[in-house]
């Protein structure tokens, strides 16, 4: 039953991660103070059967939400800045 593995959770991730990778990604993009982003870890079963990627909603004040999207795990790009680089434009989002 290959569907059931969609719907398990992962474990939520380390606030003080979540928080340094925003900071991270907030520099990496010179996003504004008054520019929002968000940050999510998702399922990747396309990947492998217990992988996760990592994606970004960039909100940038008077522009449409980007979404930006890493293959790696949020634990992994909190810990090393030189991953942020991994984030590109999710065009599936996009359409584009």
């Amino acid at each position: 039953m290959a569907f059931a593995g969609w719907l398990r959770r992962a474990p939520k991730p380390d606030r003080a991660e979540v928080a340094a990778l925003k900071d991270g990604l907030r520099a990496h993009l010179a996003l504004g103070a008054e520019d929002e982003i968000t940050v999510s870890e998702i399922a990747c079963p396309a990947c492998g059967p217990d992988a996760v990627e990592t994606v970004a909603l960039v909100m940038r004040r008077g522009e449409g939400t980007v979404a930006l999207k890493s293959p790696h795990p949020l634990h992994d790009l909190a810990s090393r800045p030189d991953l942020l680089a991994t984030f590109g434009r999710d065009e599936a989002l996009h359409g584009r």
